[in-house]
């Protein structure tokens, strides 16, 4: 019968929505997903519910440390980096990134500079570091710095465009009548 060609299990057509319910895992099995745990902490973001939201994005990053969403969700939500570091993040190569980026949310430019200048050197072939690193020079003002490494990123990979997420900054250099998209550059 084509039915039972179409469903496994010899289940019909008209009993697709409870053999799927039954095959939904428990919630005791998905409470830590890290992936699932993200989400909720969008959302309680999206409710302004900041405390609750750090809570759960920092489970997230623990539990998949390799998700670089939850690090940059948990960025506004620390005031200080002694906020941060208080908040038990795992041990990983990626709370190395998050402090850096966090030293540039903060403002700490000089902090955040050095952080990346040392995470460049371990991993020479990452722009991301060294787009970062333009960031914070432009956020000292200090445009002919950040205009050159912005250019010397375009030159070593021109195809490379990222488009900035909705509610984020645009960046433009505009500097001795020069206006320049950088912004596509930009990791966010």
């Amino acid at each position: 019968m084509l039915e039972d060609d179409c469903f496994p299990n010899g289940a019909g057509g008209g009993n697709a929505a409870r053999d799927m319910s039954q095959q939904r895992r428990p919630f005791s099995e998905t409470k830590n997903d890290p992936f699932l745990l993200y989400l909720r902490g969008l959302v309680l973001l999206e409710k302004d519910r900041k405390a609750e939201a750090k809570s759960v994005l920092v489970k997230a990053a623990c539990g998949y440390p390799c998700h670089w969403g939850a690090w940059e969700s948990l960025l506004p939500l620390c005031a200080s980096v002694e906020d941060a570091r208080g908040l038990g993040l795992p041990n990983h190569w990626m709370r190395k990134w998050f402090f850096a980026a966090l030293h540039l949310e903060l403002q700490e430019n000089r902090k955040g500079l050095q952080a990346y200048a040392g995470l460049v050197l371990d991993i020479p072939a990452s722009s991301i570091g060294v787009v970062q690193m333009a960031v914070g020079h432009y956020n000292m003002r200090e445009f002919d710095r950040a205009q050159s490494i912005f250019e010397d990123v375009y030159r070593a990979d021109p195809v490379r465009v990222v488009k900035p997420k909705s509610g984020r900054r645009f960046f433009f250099l505009e500097y001795r009548g020069k206006l320049t998209q950088y912004w596509q550059l930009l990791p966010w």
